[in-house]
């Protein structure tokens, strides 16, 4: 196996997934406020660490069934093994997860996928679209799509080298009870999608009913069931919010507005989530046609075909099964990329390139590296000249904030990776023309646009925060020490400003919660700013601090003077 007439060793291919790896999700990981459900894994983790219960997460006071908790566990350990609860602590879990696998995919032995196809696959893994979408985010997807895919590899690795069964279903099993663990069963229908075809069209149907493999199932529900016993028979809070919550509920609601939705039928946002699903999957996604060539196929063996045919199915089939619920997400299909990699690196380590493609393929690269250098020229006038100050100006946009200064080392290497990129590119456009040199190309640039993304872009995303200049603002009106709580928010009522709030915060849910002890009140302005100076409400007076706006809804933090300060 060479690479740009190298010689690529097996440690030599670890250092190159690494450096991908660090290239492209680790720049500026931390730096973003936090995004979408993100709030929903790293509040339930900073719960466990303060509370010590472990066993039922809680999300605003409540306690929230709607995932199970092994992406809590996971946040958690990391903000104690980090030693603070800052985003980047609780994104690098995402990160690692991905790393893990693409090692496992360059690492172990394989009697069905060459080192070539190994490393192939490893870095589609890491350039898929969805996958450096959802792995700088602490999401489930990435870790989940990690999970599905290490799974998938163990299987196929350990019967290609015909390790025991009883250890091979043993190891799936377990990997399989973590999946359970982190997103419920949707796994084992990614997972066996996969086994189900490939055993189909290798006519060895029968191993699904060996013992081994009821073993894996055995070991699978017994990881699941040790949390899921205690965690349902646990006694819920005294609060009338966690009576009326229960685990099954909270499953089932979970699972039908995954399929029916949870509002009325939207086609056009049916339609947008397939398209962007589809995107996921780029730039990968373009070599699905060779899968229907005939002169393509044509020089692939028998086993290896076999294998294609079987992993093309168990995408194709899960895509149109996820298609199916009115109430999908594009993040619901990112797990797929996992099974798609392995395709493509099979794909591509096999079947010989034409010229046309791989000059179209040459060509596209050379094209983005020159979109890269003017990315990286237009940062570099923009951003560390400071010169979208005034173009800001100059169109009335107003920030929240004012603009960071630009590190140089990051610029630098930002730069540096860009130009090289473009070098390489450049010098080797008649030279390499297989599929492995023009992956690593692919990756390489993927890299350059990573770097540019962390110097240049994410400096201009922190003026427009919101959510991390609302809790600065309402920190500076609490005492140090003092425990702020927050009235009625819950599940269904929860901010994601409130991460950062610093802490001791509490939750609280009716007036008579509002004893001697609590000064510090966060309430929604909407439904308490009129009953707050009600009489009978509360016992002390009520002071308003200040006030916050988050998508047009208004919160107000009060501060109850002492009962020497109401006049009689």
């Amino acid at each position: 196996m060479t690479i740009f007439n190298m010689k690529i060793s097996k440690p030599l291919s670890v250092l190159l997934v690494v450096a991908l790896w660090a290239g492209i999700y680790l720049p500026g990981l931390g730096k973003r406020e936090i995004q979408g459900n993100e709030p929903k894994r790293m509040l339930p983790a900073m719960t466990m660490i303060e509370t010590g219960n472990w066993l039922t997460p809680e999300l605003a006071g409540e306690q929230y069934y709607k995932k199970p908790p092994l992406i809590n566990w996971i946040v958690a350990t990391s903000f104690l093994i980090s030693g603070n609860q800052s985003e980047l602590a609780a994104r690098l879990p995402s990160a690692i997860s991905i790393l893990c696998f693409v090692l496992i995919l360059v690492l172990m032995p394989s009697g069905w996928l060459s080192c070539e196809g190994r490393l192939i696959s490893a870095i589609v893994f890491l350039t898929s679209v969805g996958i450096v979408d959802k792995g700088r985010l602490i999401e489930i997807d990435a870790i989940y799509a990690s999970m599905t895919g290490m799974a998938i590899v163990l299987w196929l690795n350990m019967r290609s080298l015909n390790y025991s069964k009883w250890l091979m279903w043993l190891i799936v099993g377990l990997m399989l009870g973590l999946g359970l663990l982190l997103k419920g069963p949707v796994i084992l229908l990614f997972f066996y999608l996969t086994v189900l075809f490939i055993l189909r069209y290798e006519k060895k149907m029968l191993e699904l009913i060996s013992l081994p493999h009821l073993s894996g199932i055995f070991t699978m529900l017994i990881i699941f069931l040790a949390w899921a016993v205690p965690a349902y028979i646990m006694k819920p809070h005294d609060t009338e919010a966690d009576k009326k919550t229960t685990m099954s509920g909270e499953w089932i609601s979970d699972v039908l507005d995954c399929i029916i939705g949870m509002d009325k039928l939207d086609i056009v946002g049916w339609g947008m989530n397939l398209l962007q699903a589809l995107a996921y999957f780029l730039p990968w996604l373009l070599f699905f046609p060779f899968l229907r060539c005939e002169k393509c196929m044509i020089e692939i063996p028998d086993d290896k075909k076999r294998l294609l045919k079987g992993l093309l199915m168990a995408i194709t089939v899960g895509f149109i099964l996820v298609s199916l619920m009115p109430g999908t997400r594009a993040r619901y299909f990112v797990p797929l990329i996992s099974i798609s990699c392995i395709l493509v690196g099979l794909l591509l380590s096999i079947i010989t390139l034409g010229n046309t493609v791989s000059n179209l393929w040459k060509n596209t690269i050379l094209i983005f590296s020159l979109l890269s250098l003017c990315s990286l020229a237009a940062g570099i006038f923009l951003v560390n000249m400071r010169y979208i100050v005034r173009v800001f100006e100059l169109f009335n946009v107003k920030t929240m904030q004012s603009l960071e200064t630009v590190c140089f080392h990051s610029a630098f290497w930002a730069a540096a990776v860009t130009v090289g990129v473009l070098l390489l590119v450049y010098n080797s456009r008649r030279k390499y023309c297989d599929s492995l040199s023009l992956t690593v190309l692919t990756g390489l640039l993927c890299t350059a646009f990573s770097l540019q993304f962390a110097s240049f872009a994410l400096p201009i995303i922190k003026q427009f925060e919101i959510k991390r200049p609302i809790g600065a603002k309402i920190n500076e009106f609490l005492p140090r020490e003092e425990p702020v709580y927050l009235f009625n928010f819950g599940i269904s009522n929860y901010q994601s400003f409130i991460y950062y709030i610093r802490p001791p915060v509490k939750y609280i849910f009716e007036y008579d919660e509002v004893t001697d002890d609590v000064n510090y009140v966060l309430f929604d302005a909407g439904l308490y700013g009129d009953k707050l100076f009600e009489p009978g409400n509360f016992k002390r007076k009520p002071l308003v601090l200040t006030a916050v706006t988050l998508k047009k809804r208004k919160y107000i933090l009060v501060q109850f003077l002492p009962s020497s300060h109401v006049p009689k």
